[in-house]
């Protein structure tokens, strides 16, 4: 298991356009930094590998996350090309690399709005038996991880993870679910994702979880599998809002 935080900075000019950058705990070691493109009609974010250069065109350059206009999907690519923008002599050049597809979150609110908790689903590549990678390259729409988990529930290259439900606790007057103690300030954005096949077995598998803490610029702590670090950057959006009677806590005990 791998602990790290997101530290946002939005000082000066960069106030409407935030940088922000993941550290692994242990050591405070960088890994990567995000920030939001502009003249974008929906929210798309370039990832790189160095958080003094973020430019598109530079070597640093790791990959982009892109929505949908409503803000409801996001699907991670790396620094490759769209397919759709190459033609057939192109797509059989080995000097030109389609790009990979990394992940894709499907974010639904509850229909409580603010006051209830939010409902998500990941989808990231599947790892096989030797830790490797499965690399998907959808030449067009319908290839894409989100068309094949419509058409496919069970996909042998796609794991699917969910959001646990958290549960209404009439005591503190709020949905509650376990972190472990792992939490130091009430959100609606706290979550944890599993395999809910795992969740079948004596012992659950627990992925990845979120955080919030205190700092509002060190305001997520997730705790992620090492090979799904670089799937789940569409979390690089808080927002500073106050606590509120309704939000996910952590409980101190397990739910």
């Amino acid at each position: 298991m791998v602990q790290c935080y997101i530290q946002r900075r939005k000082n000066g000019l960069a106030r409407l356009f935030p940088t922000y950058e993941i550290y692994l705990k242990d050591g405070d070691q960088f890994l990567l930094a995000a920030r939001k493109r502009k003249k974008n009609k929906s929210s798309n974010y370039l990832i790189s590998l160095d958080k003094d250069d973020l430019a598109r065109q530079s070597g640093n350059f790791f990959g982009k996350l892109r929505s949908n206009f409503i803000g409801t999907e996001f699907v991670l690519y790396d620094k490759g090309t769209n397919p759709e923008k190459l033609d057939d002599a192109q797509k059989d050049s080995s000097l030109i690399q389609a790009r990979q597809e990394l992940g894709t979150v499907l974010y639904k609110q509850n229909v409580l709005g603010s006051r209830g908790p939010r409902k998500m689903k990941v989808m990231v590549p599947r790892i096989d038996a030797e830790g490797q990678r499965r690399v998907l390259k959808p030449t067009s729409t319908q290839e894409s991880m989100l068309e094949r988990y419509k058409v496919l529930k069970d996909d042998p290259d796609v794991m699917i993870l969910k959001n646990k439900p958290p549960k209404w606790n009439d005591q503190v007057g709020a949905y509650v679910l376990n972190f472990n103690g792992r939490v130091t300030r009430a959100s609606v954005k706290n979550f944890q994702l599993s395999d809910p096949k795992g969740d079948r077995a004596p012992r659950p598998h627990t992925p990845a979880q979120r955080t919030r803490a205190h700092n509002a610029h060190a305001c997520t702590r997730p705790h992620l599998r090492p090979h799904l670090r670089p799937h789940l950057r569409p979390h690089l959006r808080p927002r500073v809002r106050r606590p509120h009677a309704r939000r996910v806590l952590a409980s101190p005990q397990p739910t």
